[in-house]
């Protein structure tokens, strides 16, 4: 693993431009480095938000540039950047460097949540404190691997260093995926002091979708995403779908567990069943269920053709609890625009739009610009965000020229 030499915050003074406000160790970057490496370190506004790599001077320069716009700042936004600076021992070192990431992101992720909760950047006499906590920081990284820093009587930064991250790849969260706790987050929350987690867990019960738990937490929907990526990596959290009584799903070569497995067919009955008005299940009649999911059959229909073997069931849960395990999976629609031929600009798709109006048609032209056949129903809907996903495949389905490709 590389070498940690120090840690810095550094921002953009309207006056002075880029600078390094505390470092530790104190002369860690010297005038000339940072000069060298300021437009990568306070770099152009699409780069914010990013995990950014500079290697100069044979070392690497790892931070998270943070961008935060609201009319109390001057010219509107604050820009700042939370890094380290690292020894790899060889020119290739992305595995070396790759441990340190999530510490940054945590460390940027916490300053962003402080400063909207007490303007503990923008206060200079609370921002004071961020010369000694990045000094406890740093002490604690080299000593421990790992460091838990008070940074006011409120909250406690944790961090820890794993090497194991490196090997583990990155979850692929979608602002359209559903999380599912695994465990009481609250006792990940007491323990951690995480205050993105804080806001953001008890949004997290299985049904919302991660842009509505941002917008229900008042968080930015990156910041959740990470947070979300993070607990998937601690397995205390997996994603699903959106439940919709519309969509399809068919079992996996692995439903046989229920049967199988004596554990995890306890732990589905103690979760799906309601003990008011059923106590219990056979193997059979549970396995039976999951299996007969099946490409083409809709949740709904599948509902009622097995009324009374559902009685006492939890519907929800019980696709939620198939999808978590593996014993099934959903089967996504895929919205696909035909256009006519020669329909293939806006000002086309604009005219044609007119046309399928008056024909009662309901979808817009930005909708048709989406549907090609790559994005998700349910990715679809977190964009246009005027319909659901029953609304907008009812409109697909009127319209001549589209259609719904599942795989």
């Amino acid at each position: 693993m590389a070498e940690l030499e120090g840690i810095y915050f550094a921002e953009f003074d309207n006056r002075m431009g880029p600078k390094v406000t505390y470092e530790a160790p104190e002369g860690l970057i010297n005038p000339e480095v940072f000069d060298a490496i300021s437009e990568c370190v306070i770099p152009k506004p699409w780069l914010f938000g990013r995990m950014m790599s500079t290697y100069a001077f044979g070392k690497t320069y790892l931070g998270m540039p943070v961008n935060l716009e609201g009319a109390q700042y001057e010219r509107n936004r604050m820009l700042f950047n939370v890094g380290v600076v690292l020894h790899p021992s060889r020119r290739n070192h992305s595995s070396e460097v790759a441990v340190y990431e999530p510490v940054i992101r945590k460390i940027a992720q916490t300053l962003e949540a402080l400063e909207a909760e007490t303007c503990f950047l923008s206060d200079e006499s609370m921002k004071v404190k961020l010369g000694d906590v990045l000094e406890q920081v740093l002490t604690g990284l080299r000593k421990h691997r790992k460091a838990v820093v008070p940074i006011d009587e409120a909250n406690i930064l944790h961090l820890v260093l794993n090497p194991r991250q490196t090997s583990q790849p990155v979850p692929n969260v979608r602002e359209h995926d559903v999380p599912v706790p695994l465990c009481d987050l609250r006792r990940h929350v007491a323990s951690e002091k995480d205050l993105v987690l804080r806001r953001i867990y008890p949004c997290i019960d299985g049904v919302r979708f991660i842009k509505q738990v941002a917008e229900m937490a008042d968080v930015d929907t990156e910041l959740a995403i990470d947070c979300v990526a993070g607990l998937i990596c601690q397995d205390l959290v997996r994603l699903v779908d959106i439940f919709q009584y519309s969509n399809i799903y068919a079992s996996t070569k692995d439903v046989g567990r229920i049967a199988s497995d004596t554990d995890l067919r306890e732990k589905c009955l103690a979760t799906i069943l309601d003990p008011a008005v059923r106590k219990t299940m056979t193997t059979n009649e549970l396995f039976s269920l999951y299996a007969a999911l099946r490409p083409g059959l809709r949740y709904e229909d599948f509902c009622l053709t097995r009324e009374s073997k559902l009685i006492g069931v939890h519907r929800r849960r019980l696709i939620t609890f198939g999808l978590v395990n593996g014993l099934i999976r959903r089967v996504l629609p895929y919205p696909l625009h035909l256009p006519l031929p020669g329909e293939s600009n806006i000002s086309q798709l604009i005219a044609q739009e007119k046309m399928d109006a008056q024909a009662g048609n309901q979808l817009k032209t930005f909708e048709l610009s989406l549907m090609d056949g790559k994005k998700s129903l349910d990715e679809l809907c977190c964009i246009v965000r005027e319909r659901g996903p029953a609304e907008l495949a009812e409109a697909i389905a009127a319209h001549q020229r589209c259609i719904l490709v599942y795989k």
